[in-house]
């Protein structure tokens, strides 16, 4: 699905799962984004520290890393007014699923701004262009 997708110049974004608890070891990157051909997104909190939940790399040749970070701790986000527990319109949430909006959000402009390039170039783009964030792609027992 991934392949194809980059092959009509389309790169499909996924988040990464929160299922860790950090500073334990860190569960795999989930699916659909463990695969070499869905960009796996990653969340950060304000501080640029790998949030608690976020899962992590196990095995990049398999496409198991995480390919781009965003904010994904305390997202205000727009909330049904109705919805159970919830009050208003707006509430902050977390999880990696609020960080990966971002990424597809930056690669729509950067694929807009640069037509004449394929979707593998603006993806490889666009990590070359990101700030490392020390142990991300690998599992670690350390804290991140």
């Amino acid at each position: 699905m991934g392949a194809r997708a980059l092959e009509n110049n389309c790169i499909i974004v996924a988040a990464a799962g929160n299922d860790s608890s950090r500073p334990s070891l860190p569960k795999p990157v989930s699916t659909p984004a463990n695969s070499v051909s869905i960009m796996a997104v990653g969340a950060i909190d304000s501080q640029m520290k790998i949030a608690r939940f976020s899962n992590a790399g196990l095995n990049p040749v398999t496409g198991g890393n995480v390919n781009l970070c965003a904010p994904g701790v305390d997202v205000i986000s727009l909330y049904p007014k109705n919805s159970k527990n919830k009050s208003g319109n707006y509430y902050a949430m977390s999880g990696t699923s609020m960080a990966t909006p971002h990424v597809a959000g930056m690669l729509a402009l950067y694929m807009e701004k640069f037509p004449e390039k394929a979707a593998g170039e603006i993806w490889e783009w666009a990590e070359s262009k990101a700030r490392p964030i020390e142990r991300l792609k690998y599992r670690t027992s350390e804290t991140d």
